[in-house]
């Protein structure tokens, strides 16, 4: 039996959840949105609504929308989901420690280098488009993943893909990952889930196409 708070999923109150999976976790956490919408909590309004933009996609589309505390689908993802997913949380109190860097100009390698020395699990670059980041933060990533820290290289922009070859980054060459389409903070949920099976970069990276 697992237990989490509304803050903890996104929302704004201290309301605990427990749960055997976390389709039951988010089957409550749902539940309890809807009644804070039908009761016209703001807190909890402005939280859905922050949510609904971190979740977009805009080089597919949503797959649906939700109105009225109802969730209507448009589309179907041919992505795995955790339905038949290798993930399995249900007997962990903690997920591995993934941190996010911000990558904007001239950024220096002082984050980095901090989660670096503070032993995190893994990195997601937020970086600039296909992925890209300046000298400094490309040196301190060849040093994390020297230290055996998985490294993402998600984009922050508005919409485009990240992909494993271009003319700066090999992502082979490099020993980082990929993210394909996923932004910074959906990079960093699959990265946490993906640690928990395995550290190898080949199969991580098969996971960020695969989910």
């Amino acid at each position: 039996m697992k237990t989490m708070t509304c803050k903890q999923l996104g929302g704004e109150c201290d309301t605990e959840f427990r749960a055997n999976s976390f389709e039951e976790m988010a089957e409550l956490s749902k539940t309890h949105g809807m009644e804070m919408f039908q009761k016209g909590d703001k807190a909890h309004v402005e939280a859905m609504n922050e949510m609904k933009e971190l979740m977009k996609t805009p080089d597919t589309g949503p797959i649906g929308e939700v109105y009225d505390g109802k969730v209507t689908y448009y589309s179907q993802s041919l992505y795995k989901k955790s339905d038949d997913s290798a993930f399995d949380v249900s007997k962990l109190d903690s997920l591995p420690k993934v941190e996010i860097v911000y990558m904007y100009v001239d950024a220096s390698a002082s984050a980095i280098n901090a989660f670096i020395n503070n032993r995190a699990d893994g990195l997601i670059i937020a970086a600039t488009g296909n992925g890209s980041f300046n000298k400094k933060i490309l040196q301190a990533v060849e040093t994390a993943v020297k230290k055996g820290i998985v490294i993402v290289r998600p984009s922050r922009v508005a919409s485009g893909r990240v992909t494993q070859f271009n003319q700066v980054f090999d992502d082979k060459k490099l020993g980082t990952v990929a993210s394909d389409d996923l932004n910074p903070q959906k990079a960093r949920i699959l990265l946490m889930l993906a640690l928990t099976v395995t550290k190898d970069k080949n199969k991580i990276q098969e996971m960020f196409l695969e989910y």
